[in-house]
């Protein structure tokens, strides 16, 4: 723990380091949260003269991915991060398509496959041409990955059933459910995850898993 940011060095894609040498250490760093006094306004009925104020940014899991290697860094990026949004339109301005670039899913903090299969061009057709943008991720009982396919709306919570911290088998297949985005009727798209999603436990027997701010 520190209260300030200290030096990071992420483990890059190729593992090496600046100097081309094998990195023999990485490290990471997340503000977890700040902490201040306020202010008590009402001292009349006893309390002390302030209290603590915790603001929180992160809270149950931490991520720690890989940075870019120095070709990667050298490369210009090209807009084409994993689960991007873009609309096609013919010349009269009507939306022909929506696609989605392919992305990257985390399971248990691990890197577990690249979800979803693109066309020729490199990006996954969706089903509409305007609205919502889902990706739903599937796992067999035992957090296999199955599959990942693009929804229009939200899943049913029937189906949608995160793993839960247990001691005990459940029997139950995982799936998981991330707004990308929100495509309009005039082709705006407002993105909403970008780049990699991540499938961890519901741990809300435990804790309240946020959302922080």
């Amino acid at each position: 723990m520190a209260t300030s940011k200290g030096e990071e060095t992420p483990l890059r894609a190729d593992g090496l380091d600046k100097d081309g040498e094998k990195q023999k250490s990485v490290s990471y760093s997340f503000k977890l949260a700040t902490i201040s006094t306020c202010a008590e306004p009402f001292q009349d009925d006893g309390n002390p003269a302030s209290f603590v104020n915790v603001r929180q940014f992160i809270l149950g899991s931490v991520f720690c991915e890989l940075a870019k290697s120095d070709v990667q860094e050298a490369k210009p990026e090209d807009g084409n991060e994993g689960f991007r949004v873009k609309v096609e339109k013919d010349d009269t301005g009507k939306i022909t398509a929506v696609k989605v670039r392919p992305g990257h899913v985390y399971f248990q903090g691990r890197f577990c496959t690249s979800a979803l299969e693109g066309d020729a061009d490199g990006w996954v057709t969706h089903s509409a041409t305007s609205g919502a943008v889902w990706l739903v991720v599937q796992f067999d009982v035992w957090g296999v990955f199955e599959g990942a396919w693009l929804a229009p709306e939200q899943p049913s919570t029937a189906t949608l059933t995160p793993f839960i911290l247990s001691t005990e088998a459940t029997g139950i297949r995982g799936q998981y459910a991330f707004h990308l985005a929100d495509v309009a009727a005039d082709g705006s798209v407002k993105q909403y995850a970008l780049g990699a999603v991540y499938c961890i436990f519901d741990a809300a027997t435990f804790f309240a898993p946020g959302p922080a701010e």
